[in-house]
């Protein structure tokens, strides 16, 4: 679906600056039960390959994250939360049917999507694109009225859902590389193509925790795994013990921390 606030920092030619054109084409209902068939026709490999798992992708705006916000698509994947959680259910369903329920089901999963931002021509420093539109309804995750606050409300609905579907892991993340790249990755430097951080790198850190202790309290019975722990550095392992201690995350995740 075209998204009026996302489409205008999504560039399909980066080099040239060109972002997506209102008439760019969109995955059809067809084309979404293809995907479909190709994530089982992937997972199903991968089993028979001899892995323990897989991970079902919902994060950082890609297609799954996507969906997940699709509040102004229409059709059998936009509108209702049933609808925006229809194809990453039927997956699991269709993955656990195919391995005879042997393959752990994973999935990163953005809980907060947030807003487009841009640098600063001034300072290089993040701020947000506007004007965005009010209520906003661009993103998963997002409280509608004052959308760089997160409204976990769905996030947590589709966490059951998704639960009570077979899903055993998520990683809690959010944000996108690509349009607020320090929501994602707390950071005191900036990538080399990105804007300088807007907030203290903390923020960024206990919004992290916030929200995977949010979704981690609602499910205990689930393995939740923590992210955004990388610029606490040294003091990751103190955070992360405390945060498993407290019961606000299973597992301690930093991906970015062993690269």
């Amino acid at each position: 679906y075209h998204d009026p606030a996302v489409d205008p920092a999504t560039l399909i030619d980066k080099k040239r600056k060109i972002p997506v054109p209102p008439d760019y084409p969109i995955l059809s209902d067809g084309d979404l039960k293809r995907v479909e068939d190709a994530l089982v026709h992937a997972a199903v490999l991968a089993w028979k390959a001899g892995f323990d798992f897989v991970d079902l992708k919902q994060c950082h705006r890609y297609l799954l994250s996507e969906l997940l916000g699709a509040k102004m698509r229409e059709g059998e994947y936009g509108g209702s939360l049933e609808n925006r959680t229809r194809l990453v259910r039927n997956v699991i369903g269709r993955i656990r049917e195919a391995t005879d329920d042997q393959l752990l089901l994973a999935s990163r999963m953005n809980v907060y999507d947030g807003i487009p931002y841009k640098a600063n021509p001034d300072s290089n420093e993040g701020i947000p694109r506007e004007p965005y539109p009010i209520p906003y309804r661009s993103g998963f995750g997002v409280d509608e009225q004052s959308p760089l606050k997160e409204d976990l409300t769905e996030p947590l609905a589709v966490v059951g859902l998704l639960r009570e579907a077979g899903l055993q892991m998520i990683n809690v993340t959010m944000g996108s590389p690509y349009y607020n790249p320090h929501v994602g990755r707390p950071a005191e430097k900036a990538p080399i193509d990105a804007y300088e951080t807007p907030e203290h790198p903390l923020y960024g850190v206990a919004r992290h925790f916030r929200c995977a202790a949010a979704i981690q309290q609602a499910y205990p019975d689930l393995n939740i795994v923590g992210t955004g722990y990388s610029w606490l550095q040294q003091y990751l392992i103190n955070a992360g013990a405390a945060n498993i201690r407290d019961g606000r995350v299973t597992i301690v995740g930093s991906g970015r921390g062993a690269l």
